[in-house]
């Protein structure tokens, strides 16, 4: 059956009849649903890497090949992951991720999410697509890069992209409580919520793109300092009682 599916999607027959026959197998044999293909990956890579728009849209109005569709390969991407990476296939992008929105923040085996890999790749309408959605959420991979930490070497329109407003709004819904390691802090310590960012502010270096990260020691040395003045004050009033 391996076989045949992969003969089927390589096909020239009409996607509406492709996706016909691949429904009526699935439901007839279930066990199919558990058949992979290269590296792990599930049918929808398949689809995804033929371009297989059309067939991709029928069998996402079925709830269990939306079920299938959520599981990555073996590296753990998402198809989302997958699609982003083939330019031609941005069409294919929009619709998983306006259809398959648990899919936006899943982070691969690297740590990246869709949003990393737009960057990486320089897929301008994608990342512009990501940044008007509001479930996106601005994380750290695991060399505790952000989105913005990659896009140094890239062009400008990345840069602008990257700039744009919509992911200053952003900017302010994660990173919260994220755990910043002994190697880039010293001292591992969780910081708070990022407030927005004004757009003309966005930083366009790799040194700068992580200075939204730092914790300002400013406050903690101010508030020292004024404690240190209210014990000197406490303490020259107490000698001049003594006197």
């Amino acid at each position: 059956m391996h076989n045949k599916i992969l003969q089927l999607v390589n096909s020239d027959q009409q996607e509406k009849s492709i996706s016909r026959k691949l429904i009526k197998w699935h439901l007839k044999d279930p066990t199919l649903f558990n058949l992979t293909f290269e590296c792990k990956r599930s049918l929808f890579y398949v689809l995804v890497r033929k371009n297989k728009v059309v067939v991709i849209e029928e069998l996402l109005k079925i709830d269990k090949f939306i079920t299938l569709a959520m599981k990555a390969d073996r590296n753990h991407d998402s198809i989302l992951h997958y699609s982003i990476r083939k330019p031609k296939n941005n069409r294919l992008s929009f619709l998983f991720i306006d259809r398959l929105p648990d899919l936006l923040n899943l982070r691969n085996s690297l740590g990246n999410t869709p949003l990393h890999e737009a960057v990486i790749n320089e897929n301008i309408e994608v990342i512009y697509t990501l940044a008007k959605h509001p479930n996106i959420k601005i994380q750290m991979n695991y060399m505790l890069k952000t989105p913005f930490d990659l896009i140094y070497h890239n062009d400008e329109k990345v840069k602008h992209a990257l700039c744009s407003e919509e992911i200053n709004r952003i900017m302010a819904l994660d990173l919260s409580h994220t755990l910043l390691s002994d190697l880039s802090r010293g001292v591992g310590k969780s910081f708070p919520r990022l407030t927005s960012q004004n757009p003309s502010s966005c930083h366009l270096t790799s040194e700068k793109a992580t200075t939204h990260l730092e914790l300002s020691d400013a406050p903690l040395t101010t508030s020292s300092k004024r404690k240190e003045t209210k014990q000197k004050s406490s303490f020259s009033k107490k000698k001049i009682r003594k006197n």
